[in-house]
């Protein structure tokens, strides 16, 4: 777990919260968090994924949009900079690639950039068909899941039912209809396990009315299906 900003700030507007560089790890069958900090820059608003026995801290805000690679035993390095900032992205590792999906730079965005770690650089992906920033995410046997999310936007906000999937070894890369969950809800991310897809808690409400929308409710869908195209 990594990063964060003050509840004190949330009255600046979202470009202006203070990011956080807190660092903690919870070992397995432990039931106490360690600091393992702190990270080289603080950051908030981002996701954090592992991939090849490092974790990429990918987006949100802070010093600088560059990668932050941690290496146990090692400590932190830089990466190459996102191509265009955003916060309250969704982020997967699939097939030796980093996904950056959606985020926020201050709209909803249906952009995706695509992370190489082994040269540190980015490419454009296929966009989103609509844009949704804090949707849960989750990649199975190369397919990437994109369910929920929301436009914070007081006058034209929502919570977006919408879901997505693409598989990554298809030569179309097209994002196509997935299978909804019950419940739509954003300010969550997704977890695989065993080749299903958990969803826990979100909101059920957009921006500022989400403190009256939280839910407790876990959401698991079973593999997806999808043409291979």
């Amino acid at each position: 777990m990594s990063g964060g900003t003050d509840v004190a700030g949330l009255g600046l507007g979202h470009h202006h919260w203070p990011p956080k560089d807190n660092f903690w790890r919870l070992a397995a069958g432990s039931a106490q968090w360690d600091s393992v900090g702190p990270m080289i820059e603080p950051r908030w608003g981002h996701r954090m994924v592992a991939h090849d026995g490092r974790l990429y801290v990918i987006g949100g805000r802070g010093p600088s949009g560059r990668v932050l690679i941690y290496a146990p035993g090692k400590g932190w390095t830089t990466g190459a900079g996102m191509p265009r900032p955003r916060d309250h992205l969704s982020v997967v590792a699939v097939e030796g690639r980093i996904w950056a999906i959606g985020g926020r730079d201050p709209r909803s965005l249906a952009r995706v950039d695509i992370y190489d770690p082994a040269t540190d650089s980015w490419q454009p992906g296929p966009d989103l068909p609509a844009p949704t920033s804090g949707a849960a995410e989750g990649a199975i046997d190369g397919v990437i899941n994109v369910y929920g999310g929301e436009e914070p936007s007081f006058a034209d906000g929502a919570v977006n039912d919408r879901h997505w999937m693409l598989d990554t070894r298809s030569q179309s890369r097209r994002w196509e209809p997935a299978p909804a969950p019950p419940l739509a809800v954003h300010g969550t991310s997704g977890a695989v396990l065993q080749d299903k897809l958990a969803i826990a808690g979100g909101a059920t409400w957009h921006g500022a009315l989400s403190i009256v929308g939280w839910t407790d409710a876990l959401q698991i869908l079973t593999r997806p299906a999808i043409a291979r195209r």
